[in-house]
């Protein structure tokens, strides 16, 4: 699955994503659109996040990474 999936479903992005990228970079990854990433990311690995997965989920990359220690791979293109 591409990550940009995820986030163009929720932030409704046209541009493609950088694994760099966090709410520091994309400016309409506010609160509320974090907490529909989080919820869009459970649904993705069919399972709850822990709190620690939770506050990790900073930037492309990390959610990422979180998806593949899930089982589940994400790609950036």
């Amino acid at each position: 699955m591409k990550v940009d999936a995820l986030f163009s479903s929720i932030l409704n992005l046209k541009a493609p994503l950088r694994p760099e990228d966090s709410p520091a970079t994309i400016p309409a990854w506010d609160s509320i659109s974090h907490i529909q990433l989080i919820l869009a990311i459970e649904d993705v690995i069919d399972g709850e996040l822990t709190t620690d997965e939770v506050v990790n989920v900073t930037s492309v990359s990390k959610i990422i990474e979180i998806c593949r220690a899930r089982g589940v791979e994400l790609t950036v293109e």
